[in-house]
């Protein structure tokens, strides 16, 4: 007789029975009709002087792409994996947010806005005496600046179309949010979402002189509780709140990790833990991903799966590749003439979207090596229906034909601790040999690092009934 056991969602909050969940889905992304692989960083440049506290990457409409980060003391840019400083001493206390804005980026840090100009790579001051800012938006032509001159209930905007423009004017204007509690974050697009602690407020813009911007509650039942858990891909924004991951977009609030993972994140990390997390969005595939040290707790909203991996960063952000300079290409071929095509062609300027990480020891890198080690635990397998299940052979729903190490936790009653045998001959058949017995069996699947695969859906299990046990 053969069973199936497809691999489902991870759902660590569940119980490991009666369920098609996954209680393991480490190193991998859900994919339709299965799972891929996650590769291990490649470092694509040094850490900076201080610790990391921010970054971004943006295009310019020349072209010109620029990865920007920031520490605590300095704003930088980086052009072929070296760091140059671009404002000189700050002392900043807080994190860097940035936004973009025509060809300028604005970075916020606590104390004096910075505007960055893409093309000619330099910073200063925003002009127009902005207020001290912690968090930034865009929505439409304007800049909207979040914690403004240290009120932590206050949003400021520019004048429209003029980042430079504070303070009366152009539409230009402030107003503290007096209800919903501290502002956590803000998500800008046609209209600015202000996340809070207890709640949500909506900005939007009215072409009225005298209110420029319309207020309206978005929630008074959800709020933000970990302001560096804000992440926006399009019209979807998500954040941790005190009841769980939350997806919030026009239609309203859905509860993302409810009897998913929810319990299980909040079972492992403490309050304070919770200043450590940076979250992003993946600019190649539809991931949002909120990274504590070391561990990556991944989600999939297109189909609504979860998995995490266990990666040495402290952070993420999504960013393009830069461009490269005329004086990087002569270094990189000895003369300009000898560069393949032209200097203007479109892959010297960079732009590619990617996902880049910063590691333990501060380093910046993409997810371009070798493939790490997958595990998938699946639940608690009950094959011959009442009675002890004799397997002999098993077969990994992989593309993998090599290095796959499968262990099967077998028992006879469920609150037994299962005893697990692991087997790692594959044959040129795709059969594995395998000897176990007992009325439950769990199998976990691991595929190893380096290993070459594209998909995983499943294990299947060839077994003889036996007696009850």
């Amino acid at each position: 007789m053969r069973t199936r056991a497809l691999l489902g969602e991870w759902k660590p909050d569940q119980p490991p029975h009666l369920t098609d969940t996954l209680t393991i889905a480490r190193n991998t992304y859900a994919s339709a009709n299965g799972y891929k692989p996650v590769k291990a960083p490649s470092q694509i440049a040094d850490a900076l002087t201080g610790e990391f506290k921010g970054g971004g990457s943006f295009v310019a409409t020349d072209g010109t792409a620029r990865l920007i980060a920031g520490d605590g003391t300095d704003l930088y840019s980086v052009s072929g994996g070296i760091w140059t400083s671009l404002i000189g001493s700050l002392s900043v206390a807080t994190f860097w947010q940035f936004a973009q804005f025509g060809d300028e980026v604005i970075a916020v840090n606590g104390t004096d806005p910075i505007s960055v100009d893409l093309s000619a790579n330099t910073a200063a001051a925003l002009s127009g005496s902005p207020p001290t800012a912690d968090l930034v938006a865009i929505t439409g032509d304007f800049v909207v600046l979040g914690r403004t001159d240290g009120n932590v209930i206050e949003v400021s905007w520019s004048g429209q179309g003029n980042s430079a423009q504070w303070g009366g004017g152009g539409f230009s204007g402030s107003q503290p949010l007096y209800t919903g509690g501290k502002i956590m974050g803000l998500a800008g697009g046609e209209s600015v979402l202000v996340l809070q602690r207890f709640g949500m407020t909506r900005m939007t813009f009215t072409g009225s002189q005298d209110n420029p911007f319309q207020f309206d509650t978005v929630s008074t039942n959800y709020g933000c509780a970990a302001e560096k858990s804000v992440a926006q891909a399009g019209d979807l924004v998500f954040c941790w709140s005190d009841r769980g991951f939350i997806q919030i977009q026009a239609g309203g609030i859905s509860p993302i990790g409810s009897e998913k993972v929810d319990r299980t994140f909040r079972d492992t990390y403490s309050l304070t833990d919770m200043a450590n997390m940076w979250s992003c969005v993946d600019p190649e595939r539809t991931l949002v991903l909120w990274i504590m040290p070391g561990r990556v707790w991944c989600y999939n909203w297109a189909l609504q799966k979860w998995t995490d991996w266990e990666i040495p960063a402290t952070a993420a952000f999504a960013s393009f590749s830069e461009s490269t300079t005329l004086e990087e290409l002569e270094a990189l071929y000895g003369t300009v003439d000898d560069v393949p095509g032209t200097t203007d062609d479109p892959m010297w300027q960079g732009g590619d979207p990617r996902l880049t990480i910063v590691g333990f020891d501060g380093a910046f890198s993409v997810l371009g090596g070798s493939n790490l080690e997958a595990t998938f635990g699946l639940p608690n397998l009950e094959p011959a229906q009442g009675h002890t299940a004799r397997v002999r052979t098993a077969r990994p729903l992989t593309d993998a034909i090599e290095g796959i190490s499968l262990t099967l936790y077998y028992s006879a009653r469920l609150g037994n601790f299962p005893t697990g045998v692991i087997y790692t001959e594959l044959r040129d058949n795709g059969d594995m040999p395998v000897r176990v017995a007992g009325r439950y069996i769990r199998p976990e699947l691991k595929i190893v690092a380096g290993t070459d695969w594209q998909y995983a859906q499943g294990v299947e299990l060839i077994f003889e009934a036996g007696g009850r046990r």
